[in-house]
């Protein structure tokens, strides 16, 4: 059984794994939700496919079972650690739920005194972005853990932080930090032409048209998943206003917070 867990595990494949755990989803001991701020005590795992926190089999976050591979939670092998504290965890995890969740739940448990490892799911380490953020330093102060795909992180200790969108004053922390880090010195809002439009690739040509009937012909885009963190940050910054094709671009416009911007809009 051991051989065969390792080398499922070395195959990664994810995408059928997270499968076969939905199917068990159903049929699996249900725990009890652990909504933050708390701190959980006693033999708990972070399930490495959404990070959420686990005691046994059962859930023990807000996130239950969304986005959690049950395989490694059934057959897993284990890497000890001290307190943790999981960022992010659930099934959405882009550069929004980085840089306007993670990080400012950090930002501010730090600045509250919290003593623990942060943590982010595998789903959001994997992200070109996150690395990006890596390579820059952006959690380097504070030791970011990645999950491995095939390991359960065991602690004694997981430090739930409050759920929900960080508000204005931790979101001015990340903001801040973001500008140190990568430099972003110059006023903002300066950048010539029209507004920046942020949206998926697929949804463009929707979103241009939208952008149009405000008025908005000469908009640059910059799609959140494919762009670089240095270029959208950097555009972000630089934008004079910012229309969003969807909440999670309105989330990305908070990165602006403490420098004037004349408008972020939400395009319907």
């Amino acid at each position: 059984m051991k051989s065969l867990r390792i080398l499922w595990a070395k195959a990664d494949f994810l995408p059928l794994r997270l499968g076969l755990s939905r199917l068990a989803a159903p049929v699996w001991p249900k725990g009890q939700a652990a909504r933050g701020p708390v701190t959980l005590h006693g033999k708990l795992s972070l399930n490495p496919g959404n990070g959420a926190p686990f005691r046994g089999l059962r859930p023990a976050g807000g996130a239950g079972l969304c986005g959690a591979d049950l395989v490694v939670q059934a057959f897993p092998s284990k890497s000890r650690m001290g307190p943790l504290m999981p960022l992010h965890y659930g099934g959405r995890a882009d550069v929004a739920a980085l840089l306007t969740e993670a990080l400012p739940r950090l930002l501010a448990a730090m600045q509250d005194g919290v003593v623990a490892t942060p943590t982010i799911s595998l789903a959001l380490g994997r992200l070109v972005q996150t690395q990006d953020a890596l390579a820059a330093g952006v959690f380097a102060p504070w030791g970011l853990k990645l999950h491995a795909w095939d390991k359960l992180l065991l602690t004694d200790t997981v430090v739930i932080p409050s759920p929900g969108v960080p508000d204005g004053d931790a979101m001015r922390l990340a903001a801040d930090h973001l500008r140190a880090v990568f430099g972003l010195t110059r006023p903002a809002g300066t950048a010539r032409g029209g507004a920046l439009l942020l949206v998926g690739h697929a949804a463009e040509p929707i979103a241009r048209a939208q952008a149009a009937a405000r008025g908005e012909t000469a908009v640059r885009v910059i799609d959140p998943d494919r762009a670089s963190l240095h270029d959208m940050l950097n555009a972000v910054h630089d934008a004079p206003a910012i229309l969003c094709a969807d909440a999670r671009g309105l989330a990305l416009a908070g990165l602006r917070a403490g420098t004037e911007l004349k408008q972020a809009v939400m395009l319907r």
